[in-house]
């Protein structure tokens, strides 16, 4: 939420970042403050940086949609919400499967799925360091 405090924000995650510069949450606390104050460009700097270490991080995949749509790249946007939309719908089902394993222990074709599952999500959003396959 925007209350008209950019600077203070802007302020105090730049010195988060400075003394951590690897802690996502402060990272992707820059690029929204960056984002509000209209620095779509800087935002993207913090936003990229936060997503290349926590690449998992739909907060932070939505946060770089939104600075990107912002800034102009109305394409790159709907690619980045696109991808946003594929994970959220997977996580949705694997919550459904985990809930029906849970339940019913010996249904093998939920656990199955949950596990194709995994390795689909792990190509598309690798852990730090990994490439996508």
């Amino acid at each position: 939420m925007n209350l008209g405090r950019e600077a203070e924000s802007l302020a105090i995650y730049a010195e988060i970042v400075a003394q951590s510069p690897q802690n996502c949450a402060a990272l992707l606390g820059l690029g929204k403050s960056k984002v509000w104050a209209g620095l779509y460009e800087e935002a993207l700097v913090y936003l990229d940086r936060a997503h290349n270490l926590c690449p998992r991080d739909l907060d932070i995949r939505y946060a770089r949609a939104q600075a990107l749509s912002f800034k102009g790249n109305r394409s790159q946007a709907q690619a980045e919400l696109h991808e946003i939309e594929i994970a959220r719908a997977a996580l949705t089902r694997a919550g459904e499967l985990a809930s029906e394993v849970l339940m019913h222990p010996d249904h093998f074709e939920a656990r199955l799925e949950m596990i194709g599952m995994h390795q689909d999500l792990g190509r598309q959003f690798p852990r730090p360091g990994e490439r996508r396959s």
